[in-house]
């Protein structure tokens, strides 16, 4: 039986410029289960990066609506919407979005100390995920003093510093070369497995997006066709379930107040 974690029914759209409207996504539905990984594919201008937002809560859809673990989100307030964010999804995007004055070891963090986590906490789960990604020994460094893969990488450890129940990677490895391109792609699967977490990936890579076990296509504001393996995802739960035991073994992260 396929776990549904995040779905999208009826999401409709547009930008207005001036006196005109674009319609930009004209009534998707898409489900993602947890603990997979999901493509999203396209031509530019299909959508793909606004649907992406929209699943972030980062907009807001003019129509449909979208549930997590079957609790409608749309009408959550700005507050709550950035709690969620925090608490329960992370992002990964093209560009890797470091503050450029903080480490690696400090931008990792950072999720957990707005959210009020002991920072000794904070600290070792961070450290944690940056041995994990194979960035511990320069956990000090500035993001100026890292390759394009190191920022990368270290994004990755941000985006999964909170144990996310689903992250959202808008074109991850689009700006790295091949090589690292296929590196990053491996550590995000890796990673997530372990933790977890279910994906969502927007990307023009159809050789990345064919590693993934659901790819849904998009022409023209809408899902056009949807491939998915033929993995059992009762199995992929259990792993999924043993993992997080693990991790929760690892570091407890207690919030102040909780």
């Amino acid at each position: 039986m396929h776990k549904i974690l995040y779905k999208g029914r009826g999401i409709e759209h547009a930008y207005d410029e001036g006196k005109i409207k674009t319609a930009v996504l004209k009534g998707v539905d898409l489900d993602i289960e947890a603990s997979k990984m999901t493509a999203i594919v396209g031509k530019s201008g299909s959508g793909k990066s606004t649907l992406l937002h929209i699943l972030g809560t980062l907009d807001t859809p003019d129509k449909g609506d979208i549930y997590f673990q079957d609790v409608l989100i749309n009408g959550l307030s700005s507050r709550a919407k950035a709690r969620f964010r925090n608490r329960h999804l992370g992002f990964v995007y093209q560009f890797h979005h470091l503050l450029g004055d903080f480490t690696a070891l400090e931008n990792v963090m950072l999720p957990l100390l707005i959210d009020k986590v002991n920072p000794a906490l904070a600290k070792e789960r961070a450290q944690y995920l940056l041995d994990r990604v194979g960035l511990v020994s320069h956990m000090h460094h500035l993001p100026s003093e890292l390759s394009g893969g190191e920022r990368q990488r270290a994004a990755i450890a941000r985006a999964l510093v909170y144990s996310p129940e689903m992250v959202l990677a808008d074109e991850p490895t689009g700006n790295l070369d091949e090589t690292n391109a296929a590196k990053v792609f491996e550590l995000l699967q890796e990673l997530v497995r372990d933790e977890g977490s279910a994906v969502v990936m927007v990307t023009h890579d159809m050789s990345l997006a064919k590693q993934c076990d659901t790819i849904y296509e998009m022409a023209g504001g809408v899902i056009k066709d949807g491939t998915f393996s033929d993995s059992d995802s009762e199995v992929a739960s259990v792993v999924s379930k043993l993992a997080l035991s693990r991790a929760a073994k690892e570091v407890k992260l207690k919030t102040k107040g909780s």
